[in-house]
């Protein structure tokens, strides 16, 4: 089991890294993102990611991994609807199919 997840985190991760010079030329050329509002949202991007990270921390070491784990997927999958935590994988990765 470890062995599928540190794969897919592996393939994941490989295939983020090797579309993301690419998204720049997609960005500007495409949708007509002038460069440095491109800068601006990955600035905000990284900014709220780190943001982010530090109370969600806080949060997992009260409760626990586990419970904050399945607080979140309990919710997601009972309000939300079945299909849409894979969703935004699906939405993200659509543009390179093309």
């Amino acid at each position: 089991m470890l062995y599928l997840l540190v794969g897919s985190v592996t393939v994941d991760g490989l295939f983020f890294g090797v579309m993301c010079p690419c998204l720049i030329i997609y960005a500007t050329d495409v949708l007509r993102i002038e460069e440095f509002e491109w800068a601006l949202l990955l600035a905000w991007l990284s900014a709220v990611t780190i943001c982010s990270a530090l109370p969600s921390g806080k949060l997992i070491d009260g409760f626990g991994r586990r419970a904050v784990g399945q607080l979140i997927g309990g919710f997601l999958y009972d309000h939300v609807s079945p299909q849409t935590p894979f969703l935004p994988r699906l939405v993200s990765s659509s543009p390179t199919l093309s």
